[in-house]
């Protein structure tokens, strides 16, 4: 494909899908999709792709075939959070059954990225900080006996591993969903047998006390191969965690730099890009951090799809250096046909 061709290049906007980030997903592909029909539409023509809870693809609002999907458009922007959009099975089809461009990791990394335990395993010889965790089978009375006798000895031998409280959240979840704490052995063994019935794994983390930030990273631009943006703060009750209804209901405070220090600020940069460079992302991404009160900074997971609503923070970081979001819309397109 030719950017300077007269012909716009069709650009197939994904979104929705099977996950519980389906709405999430809905506004990050409507974003996109404002930025190539408004201020980009001089080069893109936006189709609207989505799949349906149920698993459904459609085009333009009319069930879609594979062969209708190569014919219709020339890339697929993935706005996909969670489930098949960011656990690299839409990735792997987009790359070997359609074969079309795509923007976002390639299969194998979107499933590292997805899966925390494998991540932070990966990431262990960068001496990297990071929580004590603790990944939990899901319940199988014929092999694990009587559920609530199964999460009390569960519970016990996370207590044995770090002192309460502790993090309960899905091994491969995304947008802060299912995140729960638990402050007494009692509670966390109530939790665990709660969430070990579910669809999901499950993994006990740590909790380390501090404050919470995010630093983006975005590839080949000025002039750098891996682009920091500006680490956010995430500002809100000491005791509270940032979840899935405090990230989308504007309850926090996300602020550019917020109280970090140049220390705090670098260190999460480099961490950040390193991150996105050794497990193979692509594109952009964004990685979770705590900073301690004595300044030390554990990561706690990465989001190779970070959202990109109007809460979201990858795009108030974006503006924060002075890069609008069709700019940086425009610029991850440009990077997918470079590689081809």
């Amino acid at each position: 494909m030719d950017s300077n061709s007269p012909t716009k290049i069709r650009v197939g906007v994904l979104r929705g899908g099977v996950s519980p980030e389906y709405d999430v997903s809905l506004a990050s592909g409507a974003n996109v999709f404002a930025a190539l029909s408004q201020d980009l539409s001089h080069k893109y023509k936006p189709v609207d792709m989505l799949v349906t809870r149920d698993g459904k693809w459609h085009i333009g609002g009319v069930p879609a075939t594979r062969e209708s999907i190569r014919d219709q458009v020339d890339i697929i922007w993935n706005a996909l959070h969670g489930g098949i959009g960011e656990d690299g099975t839409v990735s792997s089809f987009m790359h070997h059954d359609l074969e079309i461009p795509f923007t976002g990791s390639r299969a194998y990394a979107s499933a590292l990225a997805m899966e925390k335990p494998l991540a932070k395993q990966k990431l262990k010889s960068f001496g990297i900080k990071m929580p004590l965790h603790y990944q939990i089978d899901l319940y199988d009375r014929n092999i694990h006996g009587p559920l609530k006798l199964y999460a009390v000895e569960k519970a016990k031998e996370v207590f044995r591993m770090c002192p309460a409280p502790w993090v309960i959240k899905p091994v491969s979840g995304g947008s802060s969903l299912g995140i729960r704490v638990a402050k007494t052995l009692p509670e966390l063994a109530q939790m665990i047998e709660q969430a070990v019935t579910g669809d999901e794994e499950v993994m006990v983390e740590q909790w380390i006390f501090g404050r919470e930030a995010t630093g983006a990273v975005i590839e080949n631009f000025r002039n750098k191969e891996l682009y920091p943006l500006l680490p956010i703060e995430i500002q809100k009750s000491p005791n509270d965690v940032f979840d899935y209804e405090s990230k989308y209901n504007g309850t926090t405070r996300e602020v550019i730099g917020g109280s970090l220090t140049e220390n705090e600020k670098r260190k999460i940069e480099e961490l950040s890009a390193l991150v996105h460079k050794e497990l193979g992302l692509r594109h952009y991404s964004r990685s979770d951090f705590i900073i301690t009160p004595r300044g030390e900074v554990y990561f706690i997971e990465v989001n190779s799809l970070p959202g990109l609503t109007s809460e979201s923070l990858v795009p108030k970081a974006l503006s924060a250096v002075g890069m609008s979001f069709p700019n940086f819309v425009d610029h991850v397109l440009e990077l997918v046909m470079n590689e081809q």
